[in-house]
């Protein structure tokens, strides 16, 4: 949780994913599994077409910068994370 630096809301997941796969199980449209980079920005993914909405989840001094994970109400697990906080980010 200390390496979280922000948590956004986004409404189409795949939408957000970078173009560029690094190791990655991608099927345009269906499902995003792994993990992307694009222009020096490291990102994990996991989203699926049945659930488009999700979190953006910003990090520091991890492996990745962002982690992109679909889920069927960011909203609340947006708020979940926020009470299980340290306060480190907004």
């Amino acid at each position: 949780m200390t390496s979280i630096t922000s948590v956004e809301v986004i409404e189409d997941a795949s939408v957000e994913l970078p173009n560029i796969k690094a190791h990655a199980l991608a099927k345009s449209g269906h499902l995003a599994v792994g993990a992307f980079e694009s222009q020096g920005v490291k990102t994990f993914a996991v989203v699926h077409h049945d659930q488009p909405k999700g979190l953006r989840i910003h990090l520091v001094g991890e492996e990745f910068d962002q982690w992109i994970v679909g889920c069927g109400d960011p909203e609340s697990v947006l708020m979940s994370l926020k009470r299980d906080s340290t306060g480190s980010y907004q």
